[in-house]
């Protein structure tokens, strides 16, 4: 995709990116930007590659599920990609990619791009995927939204930042990708945690109150 090239009456480099530009464009480069600007263009194809993953995804009970993709990504090589439910319905796609995908690959070091903040509590025996993306020594993980969940929300990201992982969020245009795509998950946690809120305010205003009121109460209706 790219290559140096010199001009025999210039000593100076230049770049020829056809991807990056969409044609043959030689543009003299300081020698330091030719690799950050090769992994920049790198990167937004392992975007849009979990993203398209995420396409993938299929609600296994008719309840609303998140829409989500993962790639494993080492030395500028896609090792492996999943969306969730690939392999059966319920499986997180972190866990398909390391577990069923890459479970005999050294993922030490490697970035792990994923649509949807992994995930920090599953039923028991299940391990969340920070813990399992923590136990595999990946060196990064590129996060495309936080989990609506507040049970959630922000707590994957720190889980992996506590591990010495690095963590960033995908761009703004890859990131409203994702939020589109999962809209409805979105807001059907938005609406659950309005609801979580009331309930515990009127247990909590309530808890209080004399027998005898919640006698009136029920007779009242």
């Amino acid at each position: 995709m790219l290559r140096q090239l010199r001009k025999p009456t210039d000593e100076a480099p230049f770049l020829l990116c056809r991807e990056a530009l969409g044609r043959n464009c030689y543009r003299p480069v300081h020698p330091t930007w030719v690799g950050s600007l090769a992994l920049s263009v790198l990167e937004d194809e392992f975007l849009d590659l979990s993203i398209a993953e995420s396409l993938k995804c299929r609600s296994e009970d008719g309840r609303i599920h998140p829409n989500v993709g993962a790639v494993a990504v080492k030395d500028g090589k896609v090792l492996a990609s999943a969306y969730r439910g690939e392999t059966a319905p319920g499986d997180h796609a972190e866990y398909v990619l390391l577990e069923k995908k890459l479970a005999n690959e050294s993922l030490a070091g490697c970035t792990i791009y994923t649509t949807l903040e992994p995930c920090t509590s599953r039923n028991y025996p299940k391990v969340p995927c920070a813990q399992r993306l923590i136990d595999r020594k990946v060196g990064r993980v590129v996060i495309g939204q936080l989990d609506p969940n507040p049970i959630i929300t922000g707590r994957g990201k720190l889980a992996l930042r506590s591990a010495g992982i690095i963590t960033d969020l995908y761009p703004e245009s890859a990131m409203k990708k994702v939020e589109e795509i999962n809209r409805h998950f979105n807001r059907f946690q938005a609406e659950a945690g309005v609801i979580s809120r009331v309930s515990s305010d009127f247990i909590e205003s309530a808890k209080n109150r004399r027998l005898d009121h919640w006698y009136e109460s029920v007779n009242r209706v």
